[in-house]
Order: structure tokens, then sequence, then C-alpha cells
């Protein structure tokens, strides 16, 4: 085998690799996308569910309140 030979082998090898490097790097990039999505709508159930839980807080509150008047609210 000539030197070009050898050096077009190992261009081609090289090429193969760059091309497998590239596709991992796509997958990665696009995994995570996906998780910056996921992550993005975790966050919002989560906002969503800290707003429920407030107002659940609220209405046992107000319940509490009906069930056992204090002073303020004995007739």
């Amino acid at each position: 085998m000539t030197n070009n030979e050898r050096i077009s082998q190992l261009e081609e090898m090289m090429s193969e690799a760059l091309k497998r490097i590239d596709n991992t790097l796509e997958q990665l990039r696009q995994s995570d996308q996906r998780q910056q999505v996921m992550l993005q709508a975790l966050m919002q159930q989560t906002d969503t569910n800290t707003a429920m839980l407030r107002k659940l807080s609220e209405h046992d509150t107000r319940l509490g309140n009906l069930e056992n008047p204090g002073p303020k609210n004995a007739a």
C-alpha cells in the first residue's frame, strides 16, 4: 500500500468518524431540547399545583373559621 493510499484510507476513516460524532451531537442536542420542554412543563405544573394548594389552604382556613367561630364571629 502506498503512502497516498494510506492517507486516502485515513481520510476516509476520519470522515466516517466525524460523521458519527456529528450524528451523536445532533442526537444529544435533540435530547436536550426534549428535556428542556419537559422541564418547562414540570415547572408550569409545579406553579399550578402551588397555586391550587394555596387556594385549598385558604378554603380550609375559611371552613375552619365557619366551623369554629372565634369571639369576633360569635353571634
